[in-house]
């Protein structure tokens, strides 16, 4: 499956892209991998060095896909990290692009923003943003993407000696 994945990509640890690309693959998903930040390592530990990647930069990246005609291609569509509220709209506009494109793709949303001890460690105005607003139901209804198709995959621990030499 053709997956289109907007997650950040850290130096140190195993967060976003960092951890997913890689282990899709292995299980045969080709990942369209667009980084929506790159850190020294995850925001929790209080301080990192690196940048938001600009909403004008990822529209691009992504437009770059619909220009080669992949959207029809796209199965799911997974958002992370996304370090912006107008990095949320540019993965809203980009579900809608893929589901009218391939209506039958999936949306995997899992709005990294805090953790339960640090609490949040994204802007304040990136919550409400995450409530994303969509008009691609087929039923002509709006519906709410965080509350009718997102889901986290927790994955088990893979022991090393389980995956197969590369």
């Amino acid at each position: 499956m053709n997956l289109l994945s907007f997650s950040s990509k850290v130096v140190y640890g195993h967060v976003g892209h960092s951890a997913s690309k890689l282990l899709l693959e292995r299980m045969g998903h080709t990942v369209w991998a667009i980084d929506t930040a790159v850190l020294s390592n995850h925001p929790g530990y209080g301080r990192h060095a690196g940048r938001i990647t600009a909403a004008e930069e990822l529209g691009a990246l992504a437009e770059g896909l619909a220009a080669l005609g992949l959207l029809s291609k796209c199965g799911a569509i997974f958002s992370g990290y996304l370090g912006s509220a107008a990095n949320a709209e540019v993965v809203a506009e980009r579900v809608r692009a893929v589901k009218g494109a391939s209506p039958d793709a999936l949306f995997f949303c899992d709005p990294i923003m805090g953790d339960r001890h640090s609490g949040l460690y994204v802007e304040a105005d990136l919550p409400a943003a995450c409530d994303f607003q969509s008009s691609y139901d087929s039923s002509g209804s709006s519906a709410r993407l965080g509350q009718t198709i997102s889901m986290s995959v927790v994955v088990p621990p893979i022991r090393a000696a389980s995956l197969p030499v590369i």
